[in-house]
């Protein structure tokens, strides 16, 4: 076999890497590699006797030599290639004269060295490129006394691939030239000639369904899709652990490198953390396009197809305009809808995700088996996109796909595969199911002003390119609503901007809270369509009434199915849908015959032509985008009295599942029942009074802090400073993630409310005097505010160190522990100072044991019964994920049951609450473990039960 290989692909860091792999294999065991980094002029090195050069041109190499790399970005004509690698050479040379006069004359200096590089070489004798650079390094081997040197140029290297097929399959997706699915059998071996063509065909398929935008509602009047192509955007990220500007050029960099476990360095896989809205799906979405278009490059048209063809340069022309790095490992993309998938598996427990990716595959038209799957993942490079854990609501289905993915894991790992996976989730109930060990965490970052105008700009440009009036009386407008604090925050992720964009078009100031803003774009549809002419108009007009409660019903039950295993993805059969309109028709004194005909036609109105209902499935519907659906649920929870309303909001406060339902439905409280205002104050309050878990979990604590975020009260200072009041009380519980989110929005609220501003210096003046995590948990918020770019950091830095100041030994060692957590600048001397006690991973087991031990339950028959389960646990454990995993195992079904095991396991989640709380502060990480646990599984509760009427 003889391949010319694409070497040019592999950029400086992988062509080093590559040169190492083949220095090992060729020059043998002797070879040491470096690093990334400063490496004093070498990329490997070796020593001793070895079988190079071979065949003996002279005599073997015996004794210490170097190889360094020379890769050229965009190599030219072989003259000018020889050209660029003599003064390369001379420059090295020029660099070891140096180090040779530094020497103390006893030192080790290289007796040979191996120059590789990618670019061509002419062959001509005499005057080729190959015999000029031989020239300059016969020059610097008498200069540097050498006994002997190499030079491997991208022939060579080609060469050495061909006979080296582990390193060849290793950097595969990177180095194939030209249409690299075809290619298979050349680069790889024969086996992978059947496998080629299925997964061309499934990328092209994937290619041409993924092409639009999911909200494609919010198009024109005549609800053309919009490609995403024309549309996407990169979205802003942040992450303690690395520089992320933006999202779709960090994974790209990050795919650009081969991957595969064998290689050591930190795991490369990626969680997006995002709130409804923020775009999480469609740049995955994004992401997968970029991906398949690298894969398919100089594919033929006439084997894409005209239309595969024409998305592939849309998307070519937007990678370009969004100024995205070139993709140069082809990896292949493949999209797992989590919730489709945790249904999947509530059925057949046992399904592996690389099944159910076959299964996905064979659904496009492509045959492919497990183990075909299997090869292909040995031998290729992946993207895995594992969208929407969020949206996994039962608890146990979630504990079953976060099973399954940690199985995928070990099947990356045993098969040395080279895998990038990117997984999104909302923060909302999010307690590192993806563990930090395996996955960089990457928070998504609100769009700021000029970014959100940016993209509404392109919005408007791609739905009114040919009414420049119309484009930019729709971007004043926006910039209008910019300037306004209270519309501005609505104006922070990508749904918000096209919501805020289509309604601008038809009025002239902008919604001030986000129920208002989701109400007038339903109000702005429902009134495009009537004003349209024709019969199915006059019926929405006349029918309103029916229309909306219809959605909100369809909005409701869709909810509440979804926390049910195998009900993740939510859809409604098309014969329920007509029956829920008839039903709701004849309640309203409609006789059956008519009411049967008034339904069929609301239902292909509200489908056809509002189209927030579409078709998901065949023969069903639901809601493309959940946040959508998390709006009309709202709508239906605040429908009737305020005791009613009150009743069904209380056990919803707990679950993640709701949360953004029950924020949409506070903020209509706000807006449209102001005399309910304090009755939802009083409810916060109550709920994390009552309950032994609360204390630990503080869940009204952390729904203040959402509302703070969601802006519900920020026409009412008053009632703000409430919801401050409450959100404070999350110190109590000490440091963790939570006090993030707390500093966050209370930096808001604190510039805009002197009231609020007083309340939060005296808490945290008062949490000064505990002697508890409290303390902690304050030094922790003002390291946020000292940390941040905004104008109270110098505040807070003086305030930090006061309050740090003020702790005791034992605290001040566990707020060192926050700087190795979260990274805080402003506590390196108190790190520095104190060192460092960590509760880390590996210590929690005999912490937690001693506190077990310890733990008082005489004459608790209930409490003894609940420590002797956890000790259990304990004694099967080898790991504090272990134990996580193993409460969580026995808890979780023993929950879903009734009578008394459902009992002992609600005493075994007390107990964790108990240890928790017991916990010293300089444990306050395994306090938060802790938490953690009995936060997941209290939170994972099915709730909507509490909602359904007869």
């Amino acid at each position: 076999m003889r391949v010319d290989y694409d070497l040019t692909r592999l950029g400086t860091r992988e062509f080093e890497h590559l040169t190492q792999a083949l220095a090992i294999k060729i020059l043998g065991a002797g070879v040491s590699v470096f690093g990334d980094g400063r490496d004093g002029g070498r990329e490997a090195s070796f020593t001793g006797s070895m079988s190079y050069p071979h065949p003996d041109p002279g005599e073997p190499w015996d004794g210490y030599g170097v190889l360094q790399a020379k890769f050229h970005q965009r190599p030219r004509d072989p003259a000018s290639n020889a050209a660029w690698l003599s003064e390369q050479i001379n420059g090295e040379g020029r660099r070891w004269r140096q180090i040779k006069l530094s020497l103390p004359r006893a030192a080790r200096f290289p007796r040979y060295m191996v120059f590789a590089t990618n670019v061509v070489l002419s062959a001509v004798p005499g005057s080729g490129g190959i015999d000029k650079v031989g020239s300059t390094l016969d020059t610097l081997a008498g200069e540097l006394g050498l006994a002997g040197w190499a030079l491997w140029h991208y022939d060579q290297i080609c060469r050495f691939l061909d006979d080296s097929p582990e390193i060849r399959r290793t950097y595969a997706a990177l180095t194939t030239p030209g249409d690299v699915l075809s290619k298979l059998a050349d680069v790889l071996d024969e086996s992978h000639r059947s496998i080629g063509s299925p997964i061309a065909r499934h990328a092209t398929k994937a290619l041409i369904a993924r092409q639009y935008v999911r909200l494609d509602q919010a198009g024109d009047d005549t609800n053309s899709r919009l490609p995403l192509s024309l549309v996407g955007i990169d979205l802003p990220a942040t992450s303690r652990k690395s520089d992320v500007a933006t999202v779709a050029e960090y994974v790209i960099s990050r795919g650009n490198q081969v991957l595969r476990p064998s290689r050591g360095g930190p795991s490369p896989h990626i969680v997006l953390i995002g709130g409804p809205g923020q775009g999480k799906t469609t740049i995955g979405q994004l992401l997968c396009q970029v991906f398949r278009v690298a894969l398919l490059e100089s594919r033929p048209t006439s084997v894409l197809g005209p239309q595969a063809a024409e998305i592939y340069e849309g998307l070519r022309a937007a990678m370009s305009r969004l100024e995205l790095p070139d993709v140069t490992a082809r990896r292949w993309p493949i999209e797992i809808n989590l919730s489709a998938y945790g249904d999947a598996v509530a059925v057949d427990e046992h399904l592996s995700l690389l099944a159910y990716i076959a299964a996905e595959v064979t659904k496009r038209g492509e045959v492919v088996t497990v183990e075909g799957m299997r090869a292909w993942l040995r031998d290729w490079s992946w993207l895995v996109l594992l969208d929407g854990l969020d949206e996994v609501a039962a608890a146990s289905t979630r504990l079953l796909v976060t099973e399954r993915i940690d199985e995928f894991l070990v099947d990356i790992g045993d098969l040395d595969a080279d895998v990038l996976i990117v997984a999104t989730t909302r923060p909302q109930g999010y307690s590192d199911q993806f563990s930090p060990r395996a996955y960089e965490h990457l928070q998504l970052r609100p769009l700021n002003t000029n970014e959100a105008i940016a993209y509404a700009q392109r919005l408007a440009e791609v739905r009114h390119g040919d009414d420049a009036d119309t484009v930019n009386e729709i971007v004043q407008r926006l910039r209008t609503a910019a300037r306004e604090p209270a519309t501005a925050r609505l104006m922070q992720s990508p749904l918000q901007v096209t919501i805020m964009s289509l309604l601008l078009e038809r009025r002239s100031r902008a919604p001030r809270d986000r129920y208002a803003l989701f109400a007038a774009y339903y109000d702005t549809i429902y009134a495009r369509e009537v004003a349209k002419p024709g019969e199915t108009a006059e019926l929405l007009d006349e029918q309103r009434t029916h229309v909306n409660a219809l959605h909100e019903a369809v909005a409701l039950r869709l909810h509440v199915q979804a926390e049910h295993a195998a009900e993740a993805e939510s859809v409604l059969l098309v014969h329920d849908l007509l029956g829920m309109a008839r039903q709701r028709l004849q309640d309203e004194g409609h006789p059956p015959s008519m009411a049967i005909d008034l339904a069929q036609r609301l239902v292909d109105a509200s489908t056809t032509r509002l189209v927030l209902l579409v078709p998901l499935r065949q023969g069903s519907v639901g809601f493309e985008v959940r946040s959508l659906q998390e709006f009309m649920a709202a709508c239906s929870v605040t429908n009737g009295e305020s005791p009613e309303i009150l009743a069904r909001l209380a056990p919803l406060i707990i679950s993640p599942h709701w949360r953004n339902t029950w924020l949409l439905a506070a903020g209509r409280l706000f807006s449209e029942r102001e005399h309910m205002r304090s009755d939802l104050m009083t409810l916060i309050e109550r709920y994390d009074q009552e309950g032994v878990t609360s204390p630990v979990t503080m869940p009204g604590a952390g729904l203040a802090v959402d509302l703070l975020g969601d802006d519900v009260a920020i026409r009412t200072p008053h009632f703000q400073t409430m919801l401050t009041d409450r959100a404070l009380r999350l110190l109590r519980l000490g440091p963790g993630l939570h006090v993030q989110r707390l500093a966050q929005e209370l930096l808001a609220v604190a510039q805009a409310n002197p009231t609020a501003r007083a309340l939060i210096d005296r808490a945290l003046d008062a949490s000064g005097e505990n002697t508890g995590r409290e303390a902690v948990a304050a030094v922790q918020l003002l390291a946020e505010w000292a940390d941040s770019a905004n104008p109270p950091s110098e505040q807070a830095r003086t305030r930090l160190e006061t309050a740090v100041a003020r702790l005791t030994t034992e605290q001040q060692i566990a707020a060192a522990v926050l700087v190795d957590r979260y990274a805080y600048r402003s506590l390196l001397s108190l790190r520095a100072r104190i060192g460092t006690a960590d509760t880390g991973m590996d210590e929690m087991i005999p912490v937690l044991q001693i506190a077990l031990n310890t733990a008082d339950v005489a004459g608790d028959p209930r409490r003894l019964r609940s420590k002797t389960i956890i000790a259990d646990v304990l004694r099967n454990s080898s790991s504090f994920p272990a134990f996580d995993d193993g409460i969580t195992a026995f808890v979780t079904p023993a929950l879903a049951s009734d009578g008394a095991q459902r009992d002992v396991a609600w005493a075994v989640v007390e107990e964790l609450a108990q240890l928790s709380l017991a916990c010293a502060p300089r444990d306050w990480t395994l306090a938060a473990y802790l938490r953690s646990a009995v936060q997941e599984i209290t939170q994972r509760m099915p709730v909507g039960q509490f909602l359904v009427r007869s």
